[in-house]
This record gives C-alpha cells, sequence and structure tokens, in this order.
C-alpha cells in the first residue's frame, strides 16, 4: 500500500528529526560521550551487515535497524553539541558580577513600540578582575529617545552594566519566551539607553555583514520610490523580507483573510522567482550545456535572493528545495517531490537543528507538503472550460491543499481560523505576484530614476489594492472564528483525523476510515474531559503584568476582569499576558471594571462568599471587623502595606504587579513585617487561587 523505497530521504529524515526531538525534549537523558558511541557501534554494525546481507538475506532488516538507531543518535549528539548552555564559559554559568561586555552585533536592528532590538554575541567580559573571555548571546533593547542610528550588523561594541537572564513565562499558560529564545541559544537580555553602549571601531565583516548591508540598501530603494506606510511595509515585506514596519492593525488585517502566509518570504516567492528565470531562459534549455547554464544562473539568481532577505528559515528552505530540483533537470535525473523535500529539511537541520521548533519552519514544509500530496488530485476533480476559470480553480486547490495540513497547527499557536481563505487567497496570489515581479523590476532599474518611478509607482499601487482588498475581506461578517483552544497532544490528533480521511480516498481502504473516526473519538473525550475540569473550578487571578495591576475572576466560561484603564486600552499586552489563561479555561464572556482609585481608595468584590479587598491608596475607613479573604496591595498603597497587612491577619496578602521591586524589598525590611505574609506577584509571577 505505502512504498517506502522510492523516497529513502523521507525515511532518513524522519529518522533524524525524531533524534533531534530526543535531544530537545530529553536534552539530559544521555550523556555526549554515550551518544558519540552509540552513532559509532551502530553505524559499524550497519557497515558490517549491510556488507553481508547479500549472503544473508535476513541480516538486511538488522542492518536497517542499526542505521536508524545511528540517524537517531546522530540527531540526539547534534543538539548536544549546538545547545550553548552547559558551556563554562557561556556568561549563563559564570557567578560573577559583569559591569561591562565586549560583543558584535549579529541581528538586524529591528523597531519596536519604544526601543531598537538586535542580538548581540558575547566575546569578553569586564569583571572586578579585569578582563575575560566569554560566551553567550544577549536580546538588547535599546530605548528609541536615546538611540543614536550607528549600530550596524558586525560592529563590535562595548556595552555598561550586566545582563539580565530571560525569566520564564510570568502569568498562568503564557507564551514562554524564556524556551522560545533557549531554541537559538539566547539566554540573556538587556535594556540600555543610547549612551550605554561604544563603538570600538572594529567592524567583523563576514559572510551575514554583507547580507544585511544588501538588505539594507534594497530596502531604502524601496522606501525612496514607494510612499505610504502600509503600501512601504507590504512591499518592504513581500519583496525582501523586512516586516518592521508592519502595524498590529495590519497584521491582524491579513491574519483575519487567511493571508499571513505572503507576509512572510518563503517558497511562493522564491517559486515565482525560479518560474520566471525558467521563462526567461526557456531557449537555452534545448541543449544539455544550455540546461546547465539555466542551473547555474538559477542557483545564483536564488541564492543571491536568499542572501538579500537575510537568509530566513523559510527562504532557505525554498532555495535549498529549488537548487536540487535545478540540478536534477540537467543530469535527466527524476527526483520525487518528497525526496527533495526531505532533503532540503535535513540540509537546514544540519546547520540547526533547533529551526525544527520554529513556527515558520513546521508551517512552512506542512503546506509546501500539502500542496504537493493533495493539489494535483483534487484539481483533478473539476475540468475548467476556460483558462481564468482553470486559474482559478488551480489557486482554489492550491489554498485547500494547503490550509488542510497547517489547520491544526494554525489552531495551536494561533487559536484562529480564517473563514475567507478560499476567497482571498483567489486576489491575494495574483496581486502578490505583481508585487514582488515589481519589487524585483524596481530593483533593477533603480538607477534610471524615470523608469524606477514608473515601476515604483506600480509596486505602491499594487501594494495598496492588495492592502485594501485584505482589509475588505476582514470586514466581512465572521471573518474569522477566534479563541479555539487545542493543545499540543489535540493538534496531533486533528492531524491524525485529516491524513486518516485523505487516506480514504487516496487507497481507496475502509479501514483508515475507522481510524479517523477512533482519532476523532479520542479527540471528543479529551475536549470534554478538558471542558469539565475548566468549568468545574474557579479561579482567582492577580497577573503579573509589569507596573499594572489586573486581576480576574473566572468561573464557568465567565470572567469579572479589574485592571487599570491604560491595561484595558493596551490591546496588545492583554493579548499576551492575559488571553492565554482565557482560552485555556474557555472563558466566552468578560465583565470589565476599570481599577480607577475611588473616593474611599478601595474596592471590595463579593463572589461565592469569598471577598476580595482591593487597596489603591491608604484607607482609614474601612471597618476592620471585616475580614476579607484576599487583599490586593497597588503600588498607591504600598507605603502604607505594614499597617494594611497587620490590619488584616486572617486574609491572603498580594501585592500586584504595579508594585516595584524597590517597594517590595523594602516591605520585607520593615520589622513589623514577618516572612511570608504577603505573596509578591513581581517577584513569584501571577497569584493564583481555586475557590
Amino acid at each position: 500500500m505505502f512504498k517506502w523505497t522510492p523516497i529513502p530521504l523521507v525515511r532518513i529524515t524522519a529518522i533524524f528529526c525524531a533524534g533531534i526531538l530526543l535531544g530537545i525534549y530529553k536534552f539530559d537523558s544521555i550523556s555526549f560521550e554515550v551518544a558519540l558511541f552509540c552513532v559509532v557501534a551502530a553505524s559499524i554494525f550497519y557497515t558490517g551487515l549491510h556488507l553481508l546481507k547479500s549472503k544473508f538475506r535476513n541480516l538486511k532488516y538488522l542492518a536497517g535497524l542499526f542505521g536508524f538507531s545511528a540517524l537517531l543518535f546522530s540527531g540526539y549528539v547534534l543538539v548536544l553539541m549546538r545547545t550553548e548552555s552547559p558551556k563554562q564559559s557561556n556568561i549563563l554559568n559564570l557567578t560573577k558580577t559583569i559591569l561591562a561586555y565586549e560583543a558584535v552585533v549579529e541581528g538586524h536592528l529591528e523597531e519596536k513600540k519604544s526601543s531598537f532590538k538586535t542580538t548581540v554575541a558575547v566575546k569578553r567580559i569586564k569583571t572586578e578582575e579585569g578582563w575575560s573571555t566569554a560566551s553567550g548571546k544577549v536580546n538588547l533593547y535599546i530605548s528609541r529617545k536615546t538611540y543614536r542610528n550607528n549600530l550596524q550588523w558586525g560592529d563590535r561594541i562595548v556595552i555598561n552594566g550586566m545582563p539580565q537572564e530571560v525569566q520564564p513565562p510570568g502569568n498562568p499558560h503564557e507564551f514562554n519566551f524564556k524556551r522560545f529564545l533557549s531554541f537559538k541559544n539566547i539566554y540573556h537580555q538587556q535594556f540600555i539607553q543610547g549612551n550605554d553602549f561604544v563603538h570600538t571601531g572594529v567592524s567583523e565583516k563576514g559572510f551575514f555583514y554583507y547580507s544585511s548591508r544588501a538588505r539594507n540598501y534594497f530596502s531604502s530603494i524601496i522606501k525612496k520610490y514607494v510612499h505610504g506606510d502600509d503600501e512601504q511595509a507590504i512591499s518592504l515585506a513581500l519583496v525582501i523580507g523586512v516586516t518592521d514596519g508592519i502595524d498590529n492593525e495590519l497584521v491582524n488585517a491579513y491574519s483575519a483573510s487567511g493571508a499571513m502566509h505572503v507576509l512572510a518570504v518563503s517558497g511562493l516567492h522564491v517559486g515565482i522567482i525560479y518560474w520566471m528565470i525558467l521563462l526567461l531562459l526557456k531557449p537555452l534549455q534545448k541543449t544539455t550545456k544550455g540546461q546547465w547554464a539555466v542551473a547555474f544562473i538559477s542557483l545564483f539568481i536564488l541564492w543571491s535572493y536568499s542572501f538579500v532577505t537575510g537568509l530566513s528559515p523559510s527562504v532557505l528552505r525554498a532555495v535549498v528545495m529549488f537548487s536540487f530540483v535545478a540540478v536534477a533537470k540537467p543530469l535527466n535525473i527524476r527526483s520525487n517531490i518528497f525526496n527533495t523535500l526531505a532533503g532540503s529539511a535535513f540540509i537546514l537541520l544540519l546547520y540547526d537543528p533547533y529551526l525544527i521548533m520554529s513556527v515558520g519552519f513546521q508551517l512552512s514544509y506542512l503546506a509546501v507538503l500539502g500542496i504537493i500530496w493533495m493539489q494535483r488530485p483534487l484539481y483533478l476533480l473539476y475540468e475548467a472550460k476556460s483558462w481564468l476559470m482553470d486559474q482559478v480553480w488551480k489557486i482554489t486547490c492550491v489554498s485547500i491543499a494547503a490550509q488542510a495540513t497547517t489547520f491544526s497547527l494554525g489552531l495551536l499557536y494561533f487559536h484562529q481560523f480564517p473563514t475567507y481563505f478560499l476567497f482571498s487567497n483567489l486576489f491575494v496570489i495574483p496581486i502578490s505576484f505583481v508585487v514582488l515581479v515589481a519589487g524585483i523590476a524596481l530593483i533593477v532599474v533603480s538607477a534610471i530614476e524615470p523608469i524606477a518611478f514608473f515601476v515604483g509607482w506600480i509596486l505602491q499601487w499594487s501594494s495598496k489594492i492588495l492592502n485594501e482588498g485584505v482589509f475588505l475581506v476582514e470586514d466581512l461578517p465572521l471573518s474569522i472564528i477566534n479563541n479555539i483552544y487545542v493543545d499540543v497532544f489535540q493538534s496531533w490528533l486533528i492531524m491524525g483525523i485529516l491524513a486518516s480521511l485523505i487516506f480514504v480516498f487516496q487507497y481507496r481502504k475502509i479501514q483508515w476510515l475507522y481510524v479517523s473516526l477512533t482519532l476523532a473519538l479520542v479527540l471528543s473525550a479529551v475536549r470534554w474531559g478538558h471542558y469539565l475540569d475548566r468549568t468545574s473550578e474557579v479561579n482567582v487571578i492577580v497577573y503579573n503584568v509589569s507596573g499594572k495591576s489586573a486581576f480576574e475572576v473566572i468561573d464557568n466560561e465567565q470572567s469579572i476582569f479589574v485592571a487599570d484603564s491604560s491595561l484595558l486600552a493596551d490591546e496588545e499586552r492583554i493579548r499576551f499576558h492575559i488571553r492565554p489563561n482565557r482560552l485555556y479555561n474557555m472563558v466566552r464572556e468578560t465583565k470589565i471594571i476599570s481599577n480607577q482609585d475611588s473616593s474611599n481608595g478601595y474596592k471590595v468584590i463579593e463572589y461565592l462568599g469569598k471577598s476580595i479587598l482591593i487597596v489603591s491608596k491608604p484607607i482609614n475607613n474601612f471597618s476592620k471587623n471585616r475580614n476579607p479573604d484576599f487583599v490586593i496591595i497597588r503600588k498607591g498603597a504600598m507605603w502604607k502595606a505594614p499597617q494594611i497587612i497587620s490590619n488584616f491577619p486572617q486574609s491572603q496578602i498580594i501585592l500586584d504587579s504595579s508594585c516595584g521591586i524597590g517597594q517590595v524589598k523594602w516591605l520585607k525590611n520593615q520589622t513589623s513585617i514577618r516572612g511570608g505574609e504577603f505573596y509578591s506577584v513581581s517577584e513569584n509571577g501571577a497569584f493564583v487561587a481555586v475557590l
């Protein structure tokens, strides 16, 4: 039924990926020496048995087992080799105070709301004992108010102060930014002013330095000829992968319309470029020498494009895959597309095994897998009567195929589903093609200003039409189904259900229908179990949102949310800190109460026989005879906290995240305060209690 023989690279890559995942999730289960011994031993046994299998046919299965074992442990060893945290030189393992450190800029400068962000690689550190060699990476945030716009990739700089270790999530079910950065071997961050670093006058001009300079140069060309913030942002994103200028409103519109895939330079863009190369060089493909010329020109242009776009994982995946295709043609090799896809993944994971944890990497490969697996059978189901309908049907089939394989990951990572993705892709893909072609043409003719102005005008208006179309789809009723909670196990079950249904039609075996139904029953049971578990509890949460006060009671799909007015107006912080816990607890309706200071300085919330007192400033008229179950102290009442604590000895005292670390330390030093009398959200993360 299913033949592995034509796709050996799929088997090899699958086992290799399993080894990588074993290394990531069970990092300390096997030592490096033992794992390396297993690789060597399994390789020796595989080689020996492979040589003997011609005499003893039954040995081929044993040889295959040792071969797979060698691949599995190779993936595990690669993860250990590429992980920086255990190294003694890494600043993560230093106990001395760092006064300053010398580092090299290893990232593009990204614009944030109040800062510029980049990544630096530590080379030396200064302690009280002087300078010494060290290693590690730091996410560096520079205040927009004091930044002097003088930092480039490759610059060697000296930074004052000590980087702080990235903290784990401060709220339940919040995105684990610390774990996300650890996949990039980044364990520290630092917020500085523009005068907290100085240039050494030295720049390391390596491969990525010139890639960054090329990216900045071509960005400046597009900015010169394309006007309008949104038009400029989309042009930069689609042509060279610069996404800094895309605001939240534009991102939400593309997300709601199911067109997010065009904002990341990926297989769609590289495929268009490769198609253009083949179209322009079609006369050369009639001879063998001409085919080799086309292959070399294709490789040069594709890798040059990936160089300009900053060598992102999605671009690298597509370029490696199309490089296989380009070389296979003059060799007259009929390469299996599944082998090509698996081979590109294998090469990229050899370069960086942690790419397997990248959302973009996962979505990109699943989308391409869906297209090469399902698009052709879907297309053959209907024969269009005209060229236009044929093109519409082709795009529709591509959209369905890509959406089917990425559907579960979309629910897992983004908790939403765009209902009009079929309609939006009918105009998003063709217009994206125009934007990309116009953008490349603009870069080519930029030296000839009259032509560049005309091409820039085309690029600007095609980007504007694309944006307007996306906003139009977003405004349609029920354009997006939101707030869908799916965990990792449920996501795998959904994948299994869809794959089984596809196998039913592909192999015409009723057994796959039984598999699909079984998985659907398991999914239903898991989701019902989660629903009953969440709706049977009443939770009180004091969230950890730096400098803000936020408190919520969650009960049976409903919540009461009390927060500062400034936080209520900040959708981005609510989405990051608060929304994940609401999704997990399946909250459908939220009653919002602004935490404005009342004249008496406090608020009292009664719920299910429990009393919650929120103190905003010193209070004198609150009856000591009342014994609230919880007392939440805000920043304005901190200097009277010892008195408040003594007035309510039976209450659970919580200092919310509006109280600074300095205030908490002051309170701990008060002689009237005994250890364990209060819970500090700023220090310990969100406070959670079950009523």
